[in-house]
């Protein structure tokens, strides 16, 4: 079971990969139409609404949860929601071509924060850290020859 789970998690992070990169054209797309916040802020909204009724039906078999599990829950909603505003003001300031990698150094920026603060259950490779750091490398290099 650990291993089909594991490859369930896989899966969702490669379809929640297609599914940002979708998300930043449409993004790029709407950005002159609306100021950023207003267009994060709608994006947010009907998120929340699509994810609202599967929380409701998911909630009751959550009473386990510790109280704090939910005040984290809370932070992230914040700090997502921070992440999302700022990706809408990037695409109408910044063409799609460079906001999208620049932003895709997050998996640098978790990896760090996870081996701070997540160091028994996370382990950092080698690995690991070298494709974060290729990751950069690939940013540093689209935004010097992104007009050659």
């Amino acid at each position: 079971m650990m291993g089909s789970s594991r490859y369930l998690g896989y899966g969702a992070g490669l379809l929640g990969a297609v599914v940002y990169g979708v998300a930043q054209v449409v993004i790029k797309h709407i950005s002159g139409f609306s100021p950023p916040l207003v267009g994060a802020a709608f994006a947010l909204l009907f998120g929340g609404g699509l994810l609202l009724p599967l929380m409701l039906v998911t909630l009751p078999g959550e009473r386990q949860a510790p109280t704090s599990a939910y005040w984290w829950a809370a932070l992230a909603g914040v700090v997502t929601s921070l992440g999302v505003v700022f990706i809408y003001l990037a695409m109408s300031k910044a063409p799609v071509s460079v906001v999208s990698p620049i932003s895709a150094i997050n998996p640098l920026v978790t990896m760090g924060l996870a081996y701070l603060f997540l160091r028994r259950s996370e382990g950092l490779s080698w690995r690991a850290a070298a494709g974060a750091l290729l990751t950069v490398g690939g940013v540093v290099v689209i935004g010097i020859f992104r007009n050659g």
